[in-house]
């Protein structure tokens, strides 16, 4: 094994992770392999124009909690915002940044389950050349911020977990609270850390005072969203909750055996001609493929995204989805380990499925099949990244070699892809 010091991780992933996405952001389109550029933009420049937050219904993204935009609106000088040209890029910039500090935290996690600085390094890179990670930390959207608040709600849990700290409390309050206001989705991990609280204190038997602090905390700052749901959602439109689409209609849980197919047995005559994930609302060449199937659509979107590629080979992007593939199936056998830490990851990777199931079924879903992409639940990471960690860390020579292999040859790979796609 290559003899690495954890500053050299850091150095070297960080650099590869810079080189990447800048040089991914520099050749691609504003609006390229992101989602809703437009709402979200619209929804900086009310702010910023006119000093006001606007109606729920007033744009196509204004439902939305307003944390990402007033930051937004703060960054770039005031002709930039309402040029849109200089300020999307500063922006895109920033969501860089935000992939950068959820780089560090997961490094951080892989540091504490005692993973060596070398597999650490292979394992860093492997996900953040990843196609997804950089086009979600690449782009204008409120995604980025989120993923990295809830990449970080973890972390800070489980940093209690490992060592109480009062301080580390009241950032988790910070932390958490800033995340529900960011995107409503973040509840997941927090639901995650909730999960548990409870779990250490009704079967391990853990310190209740610390347990119930944590669930208090978590409580807390959800309910500090009331003021949000009440004078900018109730107060205009009767409804706590809005979306801009007034044909979504809610279903029943029983929606889910749409979305829970069977792979191979259910897999309709064309799923798979092409690798691509696309919902039902694309016209061809963007055709509808995988929408009604939530694992094969998760799984796609986890590497590729919601997206068409022109270029490099399609015989190229088969290739990373059968590394990934793979990869996967890895993580998944050290399900059965006797690790400590693997079920606590597991819990997570499960819980964080099951929470975006419930969010799928209540939408529209035969219409609307892009809620289950992955980046919804992207802060789930983590536990992928404990879980490969503990791949790489095995007794048996031939399956750790194999196994770091593979993950040498998909990183070049994922940079070619990233740098030269269109």
């Amino acid at each position: 094994m290559v003899n690495i010091n954890n500053r050299t991780v850091i150095e070297i992933v960080i650099a590869i992770w810079i080189m990447v996405a800048v040089g991914y952001l520099t050749h691609t389109p504003l609006s390229d392999r992101t989602h809703d550029v437009a709402g979200h933009l619209e929804y900086t420049k009310i702010i910023f124009s006119e000093l006001r937050l606007p109606h729920p219904n007033e744009g196509w993204e204004t439902f939305q909690p307003p944390l990402y935009y007033l930051i937004n609106s703060l960054i770039a000088p005031p002709h930039n915002i309402l040029e849109a040209l200089h300020h999307i890029i500063y922006i895109r910039y920033l969501s860089i940044f935000y992939g950068l500090i959820s780089i560090l935290v997961i490094a951080w996690f892989l540091m504490k389950v005692d993973i060596s600085p070398f597999f650490r390094m292979l394992i860093l890179l492997f996900i953040v050349t990843t196609p997804k990670f950089v086009f979600l930390f690449s782009s204008y959207n409120n995604d980025s911020l989120a993923t990295m608040l809830g990449i970080s709600i973890l972390a800070v849990g489980y940093k209690l977990y490992l060592n109480w700290s009062w301080k580390f409390l009241l950032v988790l309050f910070l932390l958490s609270t800033a995340a529900i206001y960011t995107k409503l989705t973040t509840l997941g991990p927090i639901a995650v850390i909730i999960g548990f609280s409870f779990f250490g204190l009704l079967v391990l038997k853990l310190p209740k005072i610390k347990l119930l602090s944590i669930i208090a905390v978590l409580i807390l700052s959800i309910l500090s969203l009331f003021p949000w749901l009440y004078f900018h959602n109730y107060a205009n439109t009767g409804k706590f909750f809005t979306n801009t689409n007034s044909n979504q209609k809610n279903l029943p849980l029983k929606t889910l055996k749409k979305v829970l197919k069977i792979p191979i047995l259910q897999w309709s005559k064309n799923e798979w001609k092409e690798p691509w994930a696309y919902p039902v609302v694309y016209e061809k060449p963007h055709r509808s493929t995988k929408s009604y199937d939530y694992l094969s659509f998760v799984f796609v979107t986890s590497v590729i995204g919601e997206h068409y590629f022109y270029s490099p080979s399609v015989t190229l992007i088969w290739l990373v989805l059968w590394i990934h593939l793979i990869v996967g199936l890895i993580a998944i056998v050290r399900i059965f380990s006797s690790e400590t830490v693997v079920l606590p990851a597991t819990f997570v990777i499960l819980l964080s499925h099951l929470i975006h199931l419930v969010h799928v079924s209540s939408h529209n879903y035969p219409v609307w099949g892009s809620y289950s992409d992955y980046r919804y639940i992207c802060w789930n990471v983590v536990a992928w990244a404990v879980l490969f960690g503990y791949a790489l860390k095995t007794r048996y020579k031939l399956f750790l070699v194999t196994t770091s292999i593979i993950f040498l040859i998909a990183i070049p790979i994922h940079i070619y892809i990233l740098l030269t796609v269109s």
